[in-house]
């Protein structure tokens, strides 16, 4: 049977081919992984166009933790052994967030770097967006529609595996027309914006808690998601544990649906 990642390449390749594409940009979130892909990255042979999204930070030092854009080409057979490499290595966590994009490699290096840039009254903060947990919420429920084109704008395609390891594909809206500046405008966003993006972050951290094997992963963080969204719509702050229980006991047909 063939393996999982290589379903998921032979897809990529696939659908690269269908666009016209010889290439696919690849965003790796090294954060808290024990080991750094900067040493066989630099080692490449042909070498790969790459980006640490941490470039020109404050957190510019720490290399090895830093979200890595990479442009691999399907016509160099080591590009591709290495992205097979890197899906098999990655399996089963949110670290890798495909792109197909015509855009040249520097442009989508400047869009990224400064979308993963937000601002907040006076204050900056890091937009994990190639955390594949974060991406699909960005477009369900942070961002505003202005505000994701400024993402969906950038590819054709954007792909990574669920909580279930299921390989998703979204459609993104990049055409020839899209007139996009050189340097785009950081994404400024509110209060409520932060305090769901606190929703998803403790929510995360109830669904390892709670998980219930009578449901999908997917379906278990949803339903996570929603008992923590109504706790801070209705501005409660004891435990979210016993929180969440109540809520699934009252509204069990309302778990996953939203």
């Amino acid at each position: 049977m063939t393996e999982h990642h290589e379903h998921w390449l032979t897809q990529a390749e696939n659908l690269c081919i269908r666009a016209g594409q010889d290439h696919i940009d690849v965003l790796v979130d090294q954060a808290g992984w024990p080991s750094s892909l900067l040493e066989a990255l630099r080692h490449l042979d042909p070498p790969v166009s790459w980006h640490s999204l941490f470039e020109g930070t404050p957190e510019e030092a720490l290399a090895d933790q830093a979200p890595l854009l990479m442009r691999l080409h399907w016509s160099i057979w080591q590009h591709k052994a290495w992205l097979s490499e890197l899906m098999l290595h990655f399996q089963g966590t949110p670290r890798l967030l495909l792109a197909i994009t015509p855009l040249p490699f520097e442009q989508l290096t400047q869009h990224l770097h400064t979308l993963a840039d937000i601002r907040w009254g006076e204050q900056t903060g890091l937009l994990r967006f190639y955390d594949t947990r974060i991406f699909p919420l960005l477009f369900s429920h942070v961002l505003t529609p202005e505000q994701q084109s400024a993402f969906s704008h950038l590819a054709l395609l954007w792909s990574w595996q669920d909580r279930d390891q299921k390989i998703v594909w979204k459609a993104g809206a990049y055409a020839p027309g899209n007139m996009l500046a050189d340097k785009p405008d950081s994404i400024y966003v509110t209060d409520a914006q932060i305090e769901i993006l606190g929703c998803i972050s403790d929510a995360e951290l109830l669904a390892k808690e709670l998980n219930d094997p009578s449901v999908t992963k997917e379906q278990n963080f949803k339903r996570c998601l929603n008992a923590v969204s109504d706790a801070s719509t209705k501005n409660y702050f004891g435990d979210l544990t016993t929180y969440a229980l109540k809520f699934f006991k009252n509204s069990p047909a309302t778990q996953t649906d939203k």
